[in-house]
């Protein structure tokens, strides 16, 4: 049976595969650590449940700026030395990440965990989507995109139900609070290495295509920047990451926090509370992990600037409607997660289609570190914000916010659109 995927110049099927693999583990080792957070709150800091949501946003303003201060400089170095390296890399810092979270007993060090995690996101995310585009032909990356996401999805709901249940079997077997923390935190760690070893060994050997040691990091960030300021389909999918992030944060990070404070007023224990908790969230990521079969289909038949305002559009109508629900741990409500999964990866996965068709290969990774540094913008803002208005006005307050930034996106799409039908941009990848 022929891969779906037709593979780039000097990629071998066995590179593909590896890539695959890597694409399970890299997000739900990343969102892992967001469903694991509302238990160190309260179970590792002690911290009171109305200061959650403020705490939730400050640890991903921290998480952002570090972000946007090594976004670029990996993408740099991923257009100078191997991917694998980099990838690696990441991995080994995200283990590194969950271990110094097991020893917070602080806001201060639970920031500074944050920190050294965040390295390892920017340099895990960059990798795969860099890869996704170096090992597909250009007709075949929109077909890769969806197959990633899907195993982006599976990875996430598989991790989460495995890391999730932690506290649960610990509070059961009545392991003392700070030591099940460490226990906790220690299970995702090791298993990060073992995916930086496997991502070492397994990736495609030797410098990206165009790639030369000789021009300056800096030349080679403005030439992405520039590559950017002169395609319009770049920047509606810089637009695009933005809104697509920040329904990503609020989804990973208050969906949990919301389900556990109802779960605690119900008088559960604190492990009992976060297994709860992770229902809706599973729910919402299972799904997501549907919606790309259809995106498969249509993504390299479709337009792609058109797919990325059907996608916002979807995704203001889902965010919107969790105003409608007022206990997520309700299994009648379960179908508004379901169609709060679609919205999210659907925003994401058509950004990341139309920036993998549109950049090109010798400025690749230049450009990914500059998408992922507007897909920080769009978390710094959607968690800073959203924390706040979570404790001061309510668990709805940050959906409702994430709906608004989709609209305000998918508007700038439609004025594009609508620009290129009155011959105002007379390519449809107008650069």
């Amino acid at each position: 049976m022929q891969f779906p995927v037709r593979r780039a110049d000097r990629v071998q099927a066995r590179h593909l595969i590896s890539l695959l693999i890597l694409a399970f583990f890299t997000l739900g080792l990343i969102v892992c650590l967001d469903v694991l957070t509302p238990y160190v709150l309260t179970a590792l800091i002690a911290l009171p449940e109305s200061e959650h949501g403020k705490a939730l946003g400050i640890l991903h303003i921290w998480n952002e700026v570090t972000l946007l201060i090594v976004f670029a400089p990996i993408g740099v170095i991923a257009d100078k030395v191997e991917r694998r390296y980099v990838y690696a890399f990441g991995f080994f810092c995200l283990s590194l990440g969950f271990l110094l979270t097991g020893e917070a007993r602080s806001l201060i060090d639970l920031y500074i965990a944050r920190m050294v995690f965040a390295v390892g996101i920017a340099a895990s995310a960059s990798m795969l989507g860099c890869l996704i585009a170096d090992y597909a032909i250009v007709d075949d990356r929109g077909k890769l995109t969806g197959i990633v996401g899907i195993l982006n999805g599976i990875g996430i709901v598989t991790l989460a139900i495995i890391f999730g249940r932690l506290p649960k079997v610990y509070d059961m077997a009545q392991i003392e609070t700070l030591q099940a923390g460490r226990l906790t935190m220690a299970a995702p760690a090791l298993l990060a290495i073992c995916v930086g070893i496997f991502a070492m060994i397994a990736l495609k050997r030797g410098r990206p295509e165009g790639a030369t040691s000789k021009k300056h990091n800096l030349a080679r960030l403005r030439a992405g920047f520039a590559e950017v300021r002169n395609s319009k389909s770049l920047q509606l999918a810089f637009i695009a990451v933005f809104a697509a992030r920040a329904n990503l944060v609020v989804i990973a990070t208050f969906t949990v926090a919301w389900g556990k404070t109802i779960a605690l007023l119900g008088g559960h224990s604190m492990g009992e509370a976060l297994a709860q908790a992770r229902i809706p969230f599973i729910v919402s990521q299972a799904a997501a992990t549907l919606w790309p079969l259809f995106m498969l289909w249509c993504i390299d038949r479709v337009d792609r600037v058109k797919m990325v305002f059907a996608s916002l559009v979807l995704a203001a109508v889902t965010y919107s409607l969790i105003t409608l629900v007022n206990n997520p741990l309700s299994t009648a409500n379960l179908p508004f997660f379901v169609a709060l999964g679609f919205g999210e990866i659907g925003a994401f996965l058509s950004a990341q289609s139309l920036v993998g068709k549109e950049a090109s290969p010798e400025r690749r990774g230049s450009i990914i570190a500059l998408f992922n540094i507007s897909g920080s913008l769009g978390i710094m803002f959607a968690s800073a914000l959203g924390g706040f208005i979570y404790d001061w006005i309510g668990f709805h307050a940050p959906f409702v916010l994430a709906a608004m930034i989709d609209v305000v996106a998918a508007w700038m799409c439609w004025r594009w659109i609508r620009a290129r039908r009155s011959g105002s941009i007379s390519n449809p990848n107008s650069r």
